[in-house]
């Protein structure tokens, strides 16, 4: 779970958990927007980055074409509420593991005072490092 500190002490939460069971290419699981303050934002937006392509399973079955963004969105997130959006996706299990891993979320809100103007945060704030990263 990632935490995103925002001007005048506004503050929003991302998490994330996806299951599934081991060699199966499909994982279940929560989008969570999370505001800890007291006051609501508005027209919340979640995008949610991968490193590898993944495809959307509807519950009747319907599959969206491969993404690497996908979007979520609700027009308010009252104070202290969350909102989870439940999705199950399709991937590549053989890179999924590692891929994963460098999944980032960019949360944006409009602000209270001039709603043309948007907060945004990206999960998480710091990149783990690889062995690849030059260390």
């Amino acid at each position: 779970m990632g935490r995103f500190l925002l001007p005048r002490a506004r503050r929003s939460v991302f998490g994330c958990c996806l299951t599934g069971a081991p060699g199966s290419p499909l994982l279940s699981g929560g989008f969570t927007a999370y505001n800890p303050g007291q006051l609501p934002v508005s027209d919340v937006r979640v995008e949610v980055h991968f490193a590898l392509d993944v495809e959307r399973v509807h519950y009747d079955g319907h599959v969206d074409p491969p993404t690497r963004t996908m979007v979520l969105e609700t027009p308010v997130l009252a104070g202290g509420k969350e909102r989870t959006w439940r999705r199950t996706l399709r991937m590549n299990y053989a890179v999924s593991h590692a891929a994963l891993r460098e999944t980032t979320a960019v949360v944006s809100f409009a602000d209270l005072e001039d709603p043309r103007t948007r907060h945004q945060n990206i999960w998480p704030k710091h990149q783990p490092q690889t062995d690849d990263q030059g260390q």
